[in-house]
C-alpha cells in the first residue's frame, strides 16, 4: 500500500445494506445528467401496503439483481432510473436492452411495494422514463433493516436531491474505472459507513462527514481518499471549516491507528473559479496542510484517482 506523505504523517464495493434517515452534509458536486424538477407536483407516489406474510414471500422470490438494485437506492436514499441502469444494467448486449431491463426490474419492484418514485422528475421531459426518482418504499425498507421501525418515504429538497444524486454520480465514476480496467478494484463506502467518530482535543467526541471514503488498487498501489463533493451552493469560509476537520482528524491519529495511513482530501468542484478560490484560501491558512488536499473539476477525477498523484 503506498502512501501520500505529508508532515508528521504518512497519508495514503461496498454499499450500505440499511437504510439511515441521517441526511449527508451539504457538499456535492453537479452531477452527469442535469438536475431539474419538471413537473409541477411535489407529491410521492403512494406506496402499496405489504403485510408480513407477504414481504416474507418477496424475500425469497428476489433475485440477486433485485437486492442490488434495493440496496444501492437505499446506500444514496434516491437515485433516477438512468443512474440505476447505469450502477446495474450495464452488461447487457445493448444499452437500448439494458434499459428496458431496468425499466421492467423497477416497475416490477415498485409494483410489488418496495420502491416509490418522487413526484419530482430529473433530466428534463426530454430524458423520459430515466428521469423517474426512486427512493424505498416502508417494505422495501423493512427488508433491509432486519425488524427496525423505518422512516417513511419523504420529497426531499431540490437541494438535498441534487445532492444525493450528484454523489452518486461520482460513485459511477469510480465504478466506471473498474469497469474499464484503468483500476483492478474500487471499493467505496457510502454515507453513513464513511463518517468517522473520533475525539477531539479537548476529549469531545467529534463526527467527520464526508461524501464518500474509497479505497482504489492498481497492479503495484493500493490507495486511500476521502470525497467531497461541491455545487457551489456553501460559502468559503464553510469549506474551510471542513478542512480544518479533516486536520484535527489527521492530528488523532484515530485513521492511522485503524489503517495505517491518512487518506488524501479531494474536493469535487462544480467550476474552476471556485477550485481557484479554495486552493488559494488553503495554500494562505495557517492552520492546513495544502498537501492534504486535492481539487478537482467535473471530468477531472478520474485522471486523478488513476494517476493518484504523490
Amino acid at each position: 500500500m503506498r502512501g501520500h506523505s505529508v508532515p508528521e504523517t504518512g497519508l495514503p464495493v461496498a454499499l450500505p445494506a440499511v437504510w439511515s434517515s441521517i441526511e449527508p452534509n451539504s457538499q456535492v458536486t453537479a452531477p452527469k445528467m442535469p438536475v431539474s424538477a419538471t413537473n409541477t407536483t411535489s407529491s410521492l407516489t403512494s406506496p402499496t401496503r405489504v403485510g408480513s406474510r407477504q414481504l416474507a414471500r418477496l424475500r425469497r422470490s428476489l433475485s440477486e439483481r433485485d437486492w442490488q438494485v434495493l440496496r444501492l437506492v437505499a446506500g444514496h436514499r434516491y437515485l433516477s432510473s438512468g443512474l440505476v441502469e447505469a450502477f446495474c444494467f450495464d452488461d447487457h448486449a445493448t444499452p437500448a436492452s439494458g434499459a428496458r431491463t431496468a425499466r421492467r426490474v423497477l416497475r416490477r419492484l415498485a409494483e410489488s411495494g418496495l420502491l416509490v418514485t418522487l413526484g419530482r422528475r430529473v433530466g428534463g421531459v426530454r430524458a423520459g422514463s430515466s428521469s423517474y426518482v426512486w427512493q424505498l418504499a416502508p417494505a422495501g425498507a423493512r427488508l433491509l433493516m432486519s425488524g427496525d421501525s423505518p422512516r417513511r418515504p419523504h420529497e426531499p429538497s431540490p437541494r438535498f436531491l441534487d445532492h444525493c444524486l450528484s454523489v452518486a454520480n461520482v460513485h459511477l465514476q469510480l465504478l466506471g474505472l473498474q469497469r474499464q480496467g484503468r483500476l483492478e478494484q474500487v471499493s467505496v463506502q457510502l454515507e453513513p459507513d464513511c463518517w468517522r467518530g473520533f475525539v477531539g482535543p479537548g476529549g469531545e467526541r467529534r463526527l467527520l462527514q464526508p461524501d464518500l471514503y474509497v479505497r482504489t488498487v492498481t497492479a503495484r498501489y493500493e490507495d486511500r481518499w476521502f470525497i467531497e463533493v461541491d455545487l457551489g451552493t456553501e460559502s468559503l469560509p464553510t469549506l474551510l471549516g471542513k478542512c480544518a476537520q479533516y486536520e484535527i482528524y489527521r492530528a488523532s491519529g484515530s485513521e492511522q491507528a485503524a489503517s495505517g495511513v491518512f487518506p488524501l482530501v479531494v474536493w469535487h468542484l462544480s467550476t474552476a473559479a471556485r477550485r481557484d478560490a479554495l486552493a488559494t484560501r488553503i495554500a494562505r491558512s495557517a492552520a492546513l496542510t495544502p498537501q492534504l488536499y486535492r481539487l478537482a473539476l467535473p471530468g477531472e477525477l478520474p485522471g486523478l484517482v488513476v494517476g493518484s498523484p504523490p
